[in-house]
């Protein structure tokens, strides 16, 4: 510790690996721990105290397990994302289909109920009208042939309308 860096050399068997039962407890998460732990006192001349030692064999067979657990997690979750991108593209394909229906849909309802009304009628009449209200702009009642003869034509265009509509 500090400001100087310790080079050690250390060769360990990992059969003379020795796990203290409050390590085993700390790693499997049934104990947790402390912020500042206190110095073991020692009571073997090793200067290491174990509650209990676990051989290599049980460390190595430990740490399978836990790949194992590990790889079976990772696959679960890789299933879990193809089954969520699979959902993903059905409801993609659903939303178009639905999309396609509603089009076709108020296609059809446009063609049965809402009618289009063809081109202008009795334009020629409507210019009239507007010509002489804008050369009597304060004498609009010299207009009122024009008008007359607008609205007949519309009326009339009216009941061709009506009368091909029932036909129809």
């Amino acid at each position: 510790m500090g400001g100087n860096e310790s080079k050690r050399t250390m060769v360990v068997d990992r059969d003379d690996i020795m796990v203290t039962q409050s390590v085993i407890n700390r790693l499997s998460g049934k104990e947790k721990v402390p912020d500042s732990a206190p110095e073991p006192e020692h009571k073997t001349g090793s200067g290491m105290d174990f509650d209990y030692a676990i051989p290599s064999s049980k460390i190595r067979q430990i740490e399978s397990e836990y790949q194992e657990r590990l790889k079976a997690t990772e696959e679960r979750e890789a299933m879990s994302k193809a089954r969520l991108k699979q959902y993903e593209e059905q409801s993609e394909q659903q939303l178009q289909t639905q999309q396609e229906q509603f089009s076709r849909t108020m296609d059809e309802l446009e063609k049965k109920f809402i009618r289009n009304t063809g081109s202008p009628v009795c334009q020629d009449i409507q210019q009239d009208v507007f010509q002489c209200y804008q050369t009597n702009p304060k004498q609009t009642l010299n207009c009122s042939s024009h008008v007359r003869a607008f609205t007949s034509c519309v009326d009339d265009a009216r009941k061709d309308a009506y009368d091909m509509s029932k036909k129809a």
